[in-house]
C-alpha cells in the first residue's frame, strides 16, 4: 500500500463554498420537503407589499428542532417590519435559503422602528445566542438582504450556530450611513465553527464583526465595500480568510489585542485612505499574498512590544509571533497547493430522483439497500432523499454502488439518522467506484445507532468527490475510508466524529472532528 499522500489547505478551517451564481432561480423538486413560506400555512407576501416577517418567523419557529429543514423564499421581495428570529436552545436547523441573491430580497424598509435605536442593535435575521454550542446545521443561504436608509441599528445578520453552519452566496447591503454590521458573529460566544463563502456585503458600519474565543470561523471568496469604520473586526475569534476583496477607504482588517488569531491569505484591500492602514493589527497574525492600494502601507503590527509598519502595498508572508514548524530549519509555509472545489450543475430539478419512488421508507426499520440503488441506477445525475421527521432514517444493511451517472446525492432535511447505518465488515454503506464526473455528496446526516463497524462512504474509483455540509453521529465507524488509486477529496462544512482515510484530501475547509 502507498504512503498515504495528503494536501492541506492553509489549515484546516479553509474552505470553498458551493454557492450558485447562474442567473436562474434556484428551486427544488416537488417531494424534495422544502418549506415554502408564500404557501399554506404561512402566505408570505413576496411583493414587498405588506410586512412578511411575522410569516417567515412561524415557518422558522415551527420547525425549530424538527431537523435541517430548509425554510425557502421562493424569488421575490419580502418586507421585513420585525427582525426574523430563531429559537433559543439546542436545534438542529432549521435553515433558511432563498433562489438566489438576484431573485430573493429581504429588505427593510427607511426607518423601520425595530432598527432604529442605534444602542440596540437587531439582525434582519438573527439565528440565536447565548453559551451554549449545540446549534447545529443552521445555514442561510442564496439571498440579499437591503437595509435601507435611517436604520442605525439594524445588523444584516446576527449570526449563531456552530459545527455545520454557513452563510454562503449572499448580498448584504445598506442604505449611505445606514446599518451597523453586515455580518455579526460578535453578539454571541460560541458562535462556529462555521463557514462563510461568496458574500458581499455593501455599506454598514462594519461589513463583519468576530469577538470571543470560541469555536473558530472560516471565511472565502468575501467582498466588502463602502464601511464607514471598517471591513473585517476580529476582537478574540480565531479566523482564517482566503480571498477577501475590501474596495474601502477605512482599514480593510482590524484585530483588537487579546485571543484574536487572524490568518489572511490572497487578499486584495483597494480604495486605501493615505493616513490608513491596510490591516491594523494588535494579536496573533499570518499573513500571506496581501495586497494593497491607496493606504500608507499595507499593516501596522502592534501585538509585539514595539510596533512594526510596513509601508508597503504587498506581504509575501509575515507572522506576528515566533513561527514554529515541525520541519527543521523551516520558517515559513509549504505553500501547499490549493485546489479549487469541483463544481456540480443544479440543472433542471424536473430530471432530478427521489428515492421515495423507489420504494425507500424512511424510519420503518426495513433494509432500504435495494430500493435506495435502483434510484441510483436510473441514470439521473441527481437523486435526493426527502425532507422527513422521523428519528431514525433509511436503513442501509448492504452496500450501495454508486454509478458514475450520479453527480449529486443531496438530502431534504430530518434528523441526525438520514441513513441508518447497519451491519459490519469492509464494504461502505456507499461504494463510490469507476472513472467519471465529480461526485457531490451534500446535507446528509447519518448515524450508526444499529451498531454499524464499517466506513459510511468507500471510495475505489478514480472519480473527485466532494462532501460538503455533512452532520453525522458516526461514532463506531468512519465516514470516509479511500482505497489506494481512489480520486480526490474535498470536504466542506463537515462535522463527524470519527477520523477519515484518505490518500489524497485537497481541502479541509470547516471539519469539525470530535472524538468518538
Amino acid at each position: 500500500m502507498p504512503v498515504p499522500k495528503i494536501h492541506l489547505s492553509i489549515c484546516v478551517f479553509l474552505l470553498c463554498a458551493l454557492g450558485l451564481t447562474g442567473a436562474e432561480p434556484l428551486r427544488y423538486p416537488p417531494g424534495f420537503g422544502v418549506v415554502d413560506v408564500t404557501q399554506a400555512p404561512y402566505h408570505a407576501d413576496a411583493s414587498g407589499a405588506t410586512d412578511a416577517s411575522a410569516a417567515i418567523q412561524q415557518a422558522i419557529q415551527d420547525h425549530h428542532r424538527r431537523g435541517n429543514r430548509i425554510i425557502y423564499l421562493p424569488p421575490g421581495v419580502y418586507r421585513i417590519d420585525q427582525p426574523v428570529r430563531w429559537q433559543h436552545g439546542s436545534t438542529l436547523g432549521p435553515s433558511l435559503h432563498g433562489a438566489g441573491p438576484a431573485h430573493t430580497v429581504l429588505r427593510v424598509p427607511a426607518n423601520t422602528p425595530a432598527f432604529a435605536d442605534q444602542d440596540q442593535r437587531h439582525g434582519v435575521l438573527y439565528t440565536g445566542g447565548g453559551m451554549s454550542a449545540d446549534r447545529f446545521c443552521i445555514d442561510v443561504a442564496d439571498l440579499a438582504i437591503e437595509v435601507g436608509a435611517d436604520n442605525p441599528g439594524a445588523c444584516g445578520i446576527q449570526y449563531m450556530a456552530n459545527n455545520q453552519a454557513s452563510l454562503r452566496n449572499l448580498h448584504i447591503r445598506a442604505a449611505p450611513n445606514s446599518g451597523a454590521v453586515g455580518i455579526d458573529m460578535a453578539h454571541s460566544d460560541m458562535v462556529g465553527p462555521a463557514l462563510i463563502s461568496d458574500v458581499e456585503v455593501e455599506g454598514f458600519a462594519w461589513g463583519i464583526r468576530c469577538a470571543y474565543s470560541v469555536n473558530s470561523q472560516t471565511f472565502e471568496r468575501v467582498t466588502l465595500r463602502q464601511q464607514r469604520e471598517g471591513g473585517l473586526h476580529n476582537a478574540g475569534q480565531v479566523v482564517t480568510v482566503r480571498r477577501l476583496v475590501s474596495e474601502n477607504r477605512v482599514p480593510a482588517v482590524v484585530t483588537a489585542a487579546g485571543t484574536a488569531s487572524t490568518v489572511l491569505v490572497d487578499c486584495d484591500f483597494t480604495g486605501g485612505d493615505p493616513g490608513a492602514w491596510a490591516i491594523d493589527n494588535a494579536a496573533a497574525l499570518w499573513a500571506r499574498d496581501i495586497s494593497c492600494s491607496g493606504y500608507r502601507g499595507v499593516l501596522r503590527d502592534a501585538a509585539g512590544e514595539q510596533t512594526r509598519v510596513h509601508e508597503v502595498p504587498f506581504i509575501d508572508e509575515y507572522v506576528s509571533g515566533p513561527s514554529v514548524s515541525i520541519f527543521s530549519g523551516v520558517e515559513r509555509s509549504l505553500r501547499l497547493p490549493i485546489q479549487e472545489t469541483p463544481q456540480v450543475a443544479w440543472g433542471d430539478v424536473a430530471d432530478w430522483i427521489n428515492v421515495a419512488d423507489f420504494g425507500a421508507i424512511p424510519g420503518d426499520k426495513i433494509d432500504d439497500t435495494a430500493a435506495i440503488q435502483a434510484a441510483f441506477d436510473s441514470g439521473a445525475a441527481s437523486v435526493f432523499l426527502p425532507a422527513s421527521d422521523t428519528k431514525r432514517g433509511y436503513r442501509i444493511e448492504g452496500s450501495i454502488t454508486i454509478p458514475v451517472t450520479l453527480q449529486r446525492l443531496i438530502q431534504g432535511g430530518g434528523q441526525w439518522g438520514g441513513l441508518d447505518l447497519i451491519g459490519a465488515g469492509e464494504h461502505g454503506g456507499l461504494v463510490i467506484d469507476g472513472a467519471g464526473p465529480p461526485l457531490l455528496i451534500e446535507r446528509l446526516t447519518a448515524w450508526d445507532v444499529g451498531g454499524a463497524d464499517r466506513p459510511l462512504i468507500q471510495h475505489l474509483g478514480s472519480r473527485s468527490v466532494v462532501i460538503a455540509h455533512v452532520n453525522t453521529l458516526l461514532r463506531d465507524c468512519a465516514l470516509y475510508v479511500a482505497e489506494p488509486g481512489a480520486g480526490d477529496l474535498f470536504l466542506e462544512d463537515v462535522a463527524c466524529h470519527w477520523p477519515m482515510k484518505s490518500t489524497v484530501t485537497w481541502r479541509w475547509p470547516n471539519l469539525r472532528l470530535a472524538p468518538g
